[in-house]
């Protein structure tokens, strides 16, 4: 809780979750080489192709008997289409879900106040360009890890993979979360960098004071600001906040209405959101499989989800307790 400014008044459990993501026993980590792309491209490859349509925004959600029926505007020419599908999982961030036209599904008080009410934490990342892994050599010596700090970048990540490696670099400069992250959000980019960037001297004045050696203006000697980064994600209109991240009584409130299927078991809800592990791509793991195995069930498909088990375990994780 003590991460970001103002998270006191989230669910415990969240902290709880979050200590347990952490601090599990043999706990290991992986880094993908290439980025968290390369899953989507993975995914993408084992799908056929033709079957994935980009640039439609959906705006409606309805049913009849003939399936599910989702209105979509083509955001290149702003044609609609409403094409009908026998089962949906709408994986939409909740916020976004608000924007679509849900009148139609009837669906009950607990669920439209769960889709309006679930809580969302809110993020901002600020990633500084280098044109070397100076913070690695002498006399700084920082080889990955993370400093916490009370200035208003607050986390700063340094990378733990490719460590000795030349040539250009990226830092993490700035990690912020909850009311820290709603203040650097509103400034510009340029202003959330220059604020990073000065931030960070900052903390290496401090090493250089503390080892007793000269600070020779490492962080801009080695800047490539043409190359920094940063997004807010509570100011990203495709997902309107960070990720979930619930208040006191959701869970045991809302969770569960929110995550049953409507339209006669053929229009289920999934994402990070819509899980007990928020902010990982785990909890939308867990909430896809919940989904895959209640249309499958409903379909009579012992064979597919005989299969689904087989390679991903029985359905004891994604069952809500």
């Amino acid at each position: 809780m003590d991460t970001g400014s103002g998270l006191f008044d989230r669910a415990y459990s969240e902290s709880v979750i979050d200590y347990y993501d952490f601090n599990t026993d043999n706990i290991h980590w992986n880094c993908i080489s290439g980025g968290s792309e390369m899953m989507v491209q993975a995914v993408v490859a084992r799908i056929n192709k033709e079957s994935i349509i980009l640039n439609q925004k959906v705006v409606s959600l309805s049913s009849d008997a003939d399936g599910v029926h989702v209105g979509v505007v083509n955001t290149q020419d702003n044609l609609r289409t409403d094409p009908v599908f026998k089962d949906v999982i709408c994986t939409l961030p909740l916020g976004p879900l608000r924007n679509v036209d849900t009148s139609q599904l009837n669906l009950d008080i607990y669920q439209r106040t769960g889709f309006r009410c679930l809580a969302y934490d809110i993020s901002v990342k600020v990633g500084l360009a280098f044109t070397s892994r100076w913070w690695e050599k002498a006399p700084w010596n920082v080889l990955g890890g993370s400093d916490s700090t009370d200035l208003p970048s607050r986390t700063i990540v340094y990378p733990s993979n490719g460590i000795g490696d030349t040539g250009r670099a990226f830092i993490i400069a700035s990690y912020t979360w909850s009311q820290d992250a709603l203040r650097f959000g509103s400034m510009t980019h340029d202003e959330r960098v220059e604020q990073t960037i000065t931030d960070m001297e900052i903390i290496f004045k401090e090493r250089a004071k503390a080892a007793g050696v000269p600070y020779n203006n490492d962080v801009r000697e080695h800047l490539i600001n043409e190359e920094c980064y940063s997004h807010a994600w509570q100011n990203d209109k495709w997902i309107q906040g960070a990720f979930a991240l619930y208040g006191p009584g959701q869970f045991s409130t809302y969770y569960g209405p929110s995550i049953k299927a409507v339209c006669d078991g053929r229009l289920h809800f999934a994402g990070e959101a819509l899980s007990e592990n928020h902010a990982w791509v785990n909890g939308s793991i867990i909430s896809a499989y919940r989904s895959v195995g209640e249309i499958l069930d409903r379909r009579g498909d012992t064979e597919r989800k005989a299969l689904l088990e087989r390679l991903w375990g029985d359905d004891s994780f994604a069952k809500e307790e």
